[in-house]
């Protein structure tokens, strides 16, 4: 992903595909944003990610979010989700191109 910067200074390139990450203060929203992403951009891989999946237990086994998030470009989630899985450095701020936070008067 190249980032644009002002003229006469370097680009940055990061290796490897970006995702964005959608949060949501509820489940059900998660779920109601996850169905208007995917109708809309129905070429592109996404996720909906919800304590239901046993996210919990991803971190004990190795690989698991790599695995899950290999080759999804959108991921939708609660807030918790990706505060934890960042807090665990199971999901690194630099594979993140976008957070959109719905709700956010909710933090």
């Amino acid at each position: 992903m190249r980032l644009q910067t002002a003229p006469g200074l370097p680009r940055l390139t990061r290796p490897g595909p970006q995702i964005a990450w959608f949060l949501t203060p509820t489940v059900s929203l998660a779920d109601q944003q996850f169905d208007a992403i995917r109708a809309q951009t129905p070429g592109v891989q996404s996720k909906l990610i919800t304590g239901s999946d046993n996210v919990q237990a991803w971190s004990t086994k190795p690989g698991v979010w790599d695995a899950v998030l290999l080759n999804t470009r959108i991921v939708v989630s609660t807030y918790q989700i990706l505060f934890d899985a960042v807090t665990h450095a199971l999901v690194p701020l630099s594979a993140l191109s976008l957070i959109v936070i719905d709700e956010g008067t909710c933090l």
